[in-house]
């Protein structure tokens, strides 16, 4: 900044107008000029690129973005973190979870700008810049492979969709994500992910018995927390992956109830009974007994690829072509 400070007087005066008997300093204020400018020029590429992110329609809402540590390493500066969490993230790969979600526009449909919606200490909604796109990975769930119940649920959501079921139900699925994030903030601002809370990773990941439980999760509960409309004040608390965990469960039953609705109201239309759909007809794709508040970014990944119900999402080739790390 000081440098930048410098230069831009030395730009103001002019490198060429330094008096002789300051002759010595003329090629210093002239590279710092150069400096000045080159600082210019890159921030105004940088925000020319962070303009095209926000207009851009290449992220969805509910996609995940895992910060890659290796690479978050290398944007920070010299801005060492303590070494205990240095030596803690040489054993993983991912720093922390976040969702992508659209921002709400004045008309009340989530289609603005991709911000993220993530778990720090406290709830945070932020922008998505340059910076994280630069360390990280994005995957996008993808809904169509979690349709249980065979030719019987494909034959139905075809009468009811036609033969781009699978890509309703994915667009449906990422409007219930936006909504969600967008326009339940009151909700999400009162979760809170205090550090005791993140200690249950490090234990589990030294005694791993503590990541699985006898009593099952109420994935519903967990739907009508992050969906609710009172105004009852609930105190929760959620690790970053944790919050996406819930965040896309709460989202997959949401889509459920919305598809369970839509072909009731479809079979009526069609003068007969409501057939039955399997119950469930989106399968969750987290197991039951998993203790959420132990899992890690890479357990979260580690599931949804095992489902075989994620795919990367590749940087936009704006941003591609821009970072190289």
């Amino acid at each position: 900044a000081a440098a930048g400070g410098a230069a831009g007087a030395a730009a103001g005066a002019g490198a060429d107008d330094v008096p002789l008997h300051n002759e010595k300093m003329a090629p210093v204020l002239r590279s710092l000029t150069e400096h000045y400018r080159n600082v210019v020029r890159l921030r105004q590429a940088m925000e020319s690129v962070q303009e095209a992110i926000d207009v851009c329609d290449h992220y969805r809402s509910g996609d995940l973005l895992l910060i890659v540590w290796s690479r978050k390493q290398k944007t920070m500066q010299g801005n060492a973190p303590p070494r205990a969490f240095r030596v803690m993230m040489s054993f993983t790969r991912y720093e922390h979870t976040a969702k992508i979600y659209r921002a709400a526009l004045p008309d009340g449909t989530a289609a603005g700008e991709p911000r993220l919606s993530h778990m720090i200490r406290t709830y945070r909604d932020s922008a998505l810049g340059l910076d994280e796109l630069a360390c990280a990975e994005v995957y996008r769930l993808q809904v169509p492979a979690l349709v249980v119940g065979g030719k019987a649920s494909h034959d139905a959501l075809a009468a009811l969709y036609g033969d781009v079921w699978r890509e309703r139900l994915q667009e449906k699925f990422h409007e219930i994500e936006g909504a969600l994030h967008a326009k339940h903030q009151k909700v999400l601002g009162k979760i809170t992910n205090p550090l005791a809370r993140v200690m249950n990773i490090g234990t589990a990941a030294v005694m791993p018995w503590r990541k699985k439980t006898k009593k099952r999760q109420d994935f519903e509960a967990i739907r009508n927390q992050l969906f609710r409309t009172s105004n009852e004040s609930e105190l929760l608390q959620m690790t970053c992956s944790e919050f996406a965990i819930k965040s896309s469960i709460a989202s997959l039953l949401e889509l459920e109830r919305e598809v369970r609705r839509e072909w009731a109201e479809h079979c009526a239309s069609s003068g007969g009974a409501a057939k039955d759909l399997p119950d469930p007809l989106l399968d969750v794709p987290f197991p039951a007994n998993e203790r959420l508040h132990t899992v890690k970014p890479e357990r979260l990944r580690e599931m949804l690829l095992h489902r075989k119900a994620i795919v990367p999402v590749e940087l936009p080739a704006f941003v591609g072509a821009f970072v190289k790390i």
